[in-house]
């Protein structure tokens, strides 16, 4: 409300009257009112009286922006749920502002988190790396808000394509559009001169003018050049009037002071170009009446309507708009639309065509004045919103008859009361809400062993989170030990991506329907334990999918300790029981629909979804990490002959002693080469006859008179150490009796190394054939044969340095993995991350003036910016009455009350306190 300056109290005053036709009104303000309460209000109160009373209203409604001036706002309405009458989507300015820590609680990557996962947090923590605050234009940072609110208002379909665009498909009964009202003005002529002359323009002269804050997104730049590459500009009768203020923006103000001192240097500018600054209400009504022709328009809609766009058309003034957010919603011939990127000279034509064109002129403003009489009449709207108002009204009495049972016996103990609100948000998902992808990931989040499955989890985990199917986003979660069910594991995730978000509690899941449980890892043990659990998801609309690595302990048990092969099948009965599966290569997919055959699953009624996708490279050359120097040492212990690579957990399926005993002979033969091996020794738990041939293989590499001379192993290498290896190898063997890809292979494939393979299909799909074959059944001699011939052909290549060879086929990227795997599900994957997209930007549209990029700011200065702002609202807050829960407030649980509050389960919470 006034005198808050903003086009939000502007219109809050002038809804007011006509809305108190519906209701009786009181008013609530952090500003001091002074004098009578506004026409067909009851009284003004402060915030705090609201609440002493806030139970006595039949209905509350929040005018939310984006500004810190709504934080009260923000405030209230977590702890007294309304109707929110959202006039900004975006809300990033105020949610991730420094004041806001206080007013609502947490942090900024805690807000981000609740509203759009950690991808946001990622962006954020990016973005502050370059000193920009990019990542804010990018996401709405207003889900947890929206949840609290009774129901939702906006004014364009703009706003509600970008509800569905971050939020999946609006709800009608949620959601409600009402066009922005506007009282028709029809000035006369006499008060166009008057104004004309009360603010020293010509009567003569053909007036420009555009309303509002300059700023890139009002591609303030463009228009200022475009008129001086008019022919207008070089007209003394005409004048560009910026009316409005540049805000803190003080750069872009002083770069378009220095645009109009040049163009006058030059002499070709002798119209007038005037910035006003911030204008009152009389000078803005009549810059609007001594207006020819208006331009607005916009770049990077954060879902507003214009209000100035709208008084253009009430007021009779022509107007050019492009076609940009909720602009593409003004109807045909109610203005003179341009492209939406337009540029300098389409722009510069548009100016001149209209200045020559009054009856042009005249058909726009008829036509825009008839469109405000007939869609954006105050009485009109205001009975939209009583119809809103009490629809919301309904809605929150029906939930008020759910609380019934509890109002009869409602539990003492806090921690029963946030369980119920739980159950409650289970019951009744909250709107808007957020499908998710849930990963389990419970082996790599109990210990990481550095397998290749878990190699596997951990990258694609890292590509997902920063890079979320579309209308998703992504949770790891973990089997919860004590019974049924997942815990999100935000500890381990927030580790994993190396986020800075703290105060994130492992809570339990909050699955609605929609929602994806993607089984990523492998672990028999949890799986089969949660059988019934993964049952009861699909009956509730959550699908299931599991990721297939291999079904090598069904085909191979001899290579496996006792048991391994039933507890694989096991697994397998609750994967073929879920709605589809995702191997890691054809080949294994091949493998799993003959296993359902076998088992005659194939014809079960509920359809199952089977796919592939393949693995990326764990690093590629170029982006290696800087080795330590003791690694350097032991690469440079390796001989000047050819170095051959082994790369694997060592245990008695990788063959490991098979090549050994094929690479002693070729040594005992004369053979000079390097065998080395880089993997950790398997199964170190189990007893030594439950591991099969693995003790000899062990004792054959440790007792080996060539070990440290032209036998190495590498049992705890880095990721840096191995990439050092690539380097310096010559070639790679890949011996494995059975793979369900192959991670080695296109690792060593990306640093040109030469592969030596059993013949295996999945090594045949992986490489595409690049690669020298030996039978998959071959004797130690056929074996050494082999190798024999794979050094010859090393040997005849040694023109290539190792290291510098080219790849014998061109590995996909891990994020390319991302993709296959996202698409294998039926889902769409995400856009590039986005920290950088949709920002308006000096570099933007307006760039032709040759605009300098923002310079960055300090750390330090900001760090110690936000630290004052803190300090500030702290003071501030011990003069507010006590703190009121927050949409944004931190979770329940803590060390002290285990308990942790769904995400969507907060407005029932504050019901419960509230009957409690």
């Amino acid at each position: 409300m006034p005198p808050q300056r903003s086009g939000i109290s502007t219109y809050s005053l002038a809804l007011l009257p006509h809305l108190a036709r519906h209701f009786s009104i009181d008013v609530v303000t952090e500003l001091p009112w002074d004098g009578p309460p506004p026409e067909g209000v009851l009284s003004v109160l402060t915030p705090l009286q609201f609440a002493s009373g806030a139970h006595h209203y039949d209905h509350v409604l929040y005018h939310l922006g984006n500004s810190s001036a709504h934080l009260e706002i923000m405030r209230l309405l977590g702890a007294f749920p309304g109707v929110v009458v959202l006039h900004d989507f975006f809300l990033g300015h105020v949610v991730c502002s420094p004041e806001s820590d206080e007013w609502l609680g947490g942090s900024c990557l805690q807000r981000l988190y609740a509203s759009h996962g950690y991808q946001a947090c990622l962006a954020y923590e990016a973005s502050q790396q370059c000193g920009d605050d990019h990542v804010i234009w990018a996401y709405p940072c207003n889900l947890p808000l929206l949840q609290q609110a009774d129901g939702v208002i906006v004014h364009s379909r703009e706003a509600l394509r970008l509800a569905e665009s971050f939020y999946g498909p609006t709800d009608a009964e949620f959601w409600t559009l009402i066009p922005h009202l506007k009282q028709e003005v029809l000035p006369g002529p006499t008060d166009r001169s008057d104004q004309r002359a009360r603010l020293d323009l010509a009567e003569d002269s053909l007036v420009i003018c555009t309303f509002g804050f300059l700023g890139v997104a009002k591609r303030s730049l463009l228009l200022l050049e475009a008129f001086l590459a008019s022919s207008l500009a070089s007209d003394p009768r005409c004048a560009l009037v910026f009316a409005g203020s540049a805000g803190s923006d003080q750069r872009l103000l002083n770069r378009m002071r220095r645009a109009i001192r040049r163009a006058r240097a030059d002499g070709g500018l002798l119209a007038e170009v005037r910035i006003t600054g911030w204008i009152d209400t009389a000078d803005y009504l009549g810059y609007l009446a001594a207006a020819d022709l208006a331009v607005q328009l916009r770049s990077s809609s954060r879902g507003e309507t214009s209000g100035t766009v709208l008084d253009c058309l009430a007021g009779g003034v022509p107007l050019i708009v492009n076609d940009h957010g909720s602009l593409r919603e003004i109807p045909e011939g109610c203005a003179l639309r341009l492209s939406e990127a337009c540029d300098t000279a389409e722009l510069a034509r548009a100016l001149e065509s209209l200045a020559r064109d009054p009856e042009r002129r005249r058909r726009l403003v008829e036509r825009g004045r008839r469109e405000i009489a007939e869609r954006h009449r105050p009485d009109h709207c205001a009975a939209r919103y009583a119809e809103a108002l009490h629809h919301a009204g309904e809605q929150s009495r029906r939930r008020q008859q759910l609380l019934t049972p509890f109002r009869r016996q409602l539990p003492e103990d806090p921690q029963q009361i946030v369980k119920a609100a739980n159950t409650l948000g289970l019951l009744f998902p909250p709107e808007p809400r957020q499908r998710q992808l849930l990963l389990d990931v419970s082996a790599l989040a109990e210990q990481d062993l550095g397998s290749g499955v878990q190699r596997v989890v951990r990258s694609i985990c890292q590509q997902l989170l920063a890079r979320p199917p579309v209308g998703f986003r992504v949770e790891p979660v973990v089997a919860c030990s004590d019974g049924l069910g997942y815990r999100y594991a935000r500890h381990f995730t927030t580790t994993l991506v190396q986020a800075a978000v703290d105060q994130l509690e492992d809570g339990p899941v909050a699955w609605y329907p929609g929602d994806v449980f993607l089984g990523i890892d492998l672990s028999h043990h949890v799986v089969v334990s949660q059988r019934a659990y993964y049952a009861f998801l699909r009956a509730q609309g959550v699908e299931v999918h599991f990721v297939v690595h291999d079904l090598l302990p069904c085909f191979l048990p001899e290579c496996f300790p006792p048991g391994a092969s039933e507890r694989h099948r096991a697994w397998l009965d609750v994967v073929l029981q879920a709605d589809g599966a995702v191997c890691v290569s054809r080949s294994v997919m091949e493998e799993l629909k003959g296993w359902r055959l076998e088992r005659q699953l194939a014809a079960h009624e509920s359809p199952y979804r089977l796919g592939w996708f393949h693995h990326g490279a764990d690093f590629q050359r170029g982006t290696a990490t800087v080795p330590t120097q003791e690694e350097i040492t032991a690469v440079e212990a390796l001989g000047p002959w050819p170095t051959l690579l082994m790369v694997g957990t060592v245990e008695p399926r990788k063959a490991y002693l098979e090549v050994l005993e094929a690479a002693t002979a070729l040594w005992q033969n004369g053979a000079t080469f390097n065998l080395v091996i880089v993997g950790r020794e398997g199964w170190t738990d189990l007893p030594d006859p439950d591991r099969r041939t693995l003790p000899a293989t062990v004792a054959a590499i440790r007792r080996h008179p060539l070990l440290h001379q032209q036998l190495f192993w590498f049992d705890a290498a880095s990721d840096s150490l191995l990439q050092c290896l690539y380097q310096r190898s010559s070639g790679l063997i890949g011996a494995s009796f059975g793979e369900g890809f192959g991670i080695p292979l296109i690792e060593a494939a990306s640093f040109g190394l030469p592969l030596l393979l059993r013949d295996l299909p999945v090594f045949h799909e992986v490489t595409g054939g690049h690669a020298s074959f030996f039978p998959s059944k071959a004797s130690r001699q056929a074996l050494s044969e082999s190798i024999a011939r794979f050094l010859e052909d090393i040997s005849g290549n040694a023109a290539a340095a190792p290291g510098h060879r080219p790849a014998p086929f061109t590995p996909q990227s891990w994020s390319q993995s991302a993709d296959q795997l996202v698409e294998a599900i039926g889902l769409q994957p995400g856009a590039d991350p986005a920290p950088f997209v949709g920002a308006p930007s000096l570099a933007g549209p307006d760039a032709t003036m040759n605009p300098e990029p923002p310079a960055p700011r300090p750390r330090r200065r900001q760090r110690w910016r936000r630290r004052l702002s803190t300090v500030k609202e702290r003071i501030k807050r011990l003069l507010r009455p006590a703190h009121h829960p927050t949409p944004f407030s931190e979770p329940v649980g803590t060390e002290s009350s285990p308990e942790c509050l769904l995400p969507g389960a907060e407005a029932w919470l504050q019901e419960l306190r509230r009957q409690r």
